[in-house]
């Protein structure tokens, strides 16, 4: 067999697993799902959020800024007179 066959298969896996296990690749255990890990844990996944979160609040001010809202009410109040 040749190595990318093994790598398929679940022992191959497991072996892979074990094997950056040691050598301190991956460090977090997760009890839940025995061999494998998380990519991260749940404080990071939080703080990923967070930081989208405030990227896309920034990305709102700056276009508020630009003045689209403005150029939108001056076509509504234009409308009305």
């Amino acid at each position: 067999m040749k190595m990318e066959d093994i790598l398929g298969t679940k022992k191959g896996i497991e072996a892979l697993t074990d094997f950056l296990q040691a050598s301190g690749a991956l460090r977090r255990p997760d009890c839940r799902e025995g061999r494998y890990w998380p990519r991260y844990t749940m404080q990071e996944a939080r703080r990923k959020k967070a930081r989208k979160a405030t990227e896309r609040e920034r990305e709102r001010r700056r276009r508020r800024r630009k003045g689209r809202v403005r150029a939108q009410m001056r076509v509504v109040i234009g409308r009305r007179s």
